[in-house]
């Protein structure tokens, strides 16, 4: 997902296997972003993360499980 390229600095690093995800009530977005809006939110919660677009709030955001969320955030490592 080209969308995941910037998160990897923000998001936080993938626990060891087993063990829980760390949780953020609050949508963040990668400090490779700066003052741009031209970027994605993420939070992280105990069944994954759900991914929303920074200028279109409103749309609604997508959920992943844990294993996919760690998958993607390893990928783009």
């Amino acid at each position: 997902m080209a969308t995941l390229k910037g998160m990897a600095q923000t998001a936080h690093t993938p626990p060891p296997p087993g063990a829980a995800m760390k949780s953020s009530i609050e949508w963040h977005k990668s400090s490779y972003s700066g003052s741009s809006s031209n970027c994605v939110e993420t939070r992280e919660h105990a069944a994954g993360a759900d991914v929303r677009d920074t200028r279109n709030r409103d749309a609604g955001h997508l959920t992943f499980s844990s294993s996919e969320w760690l998958a993607a955030l390893a990928a783009e490592k």
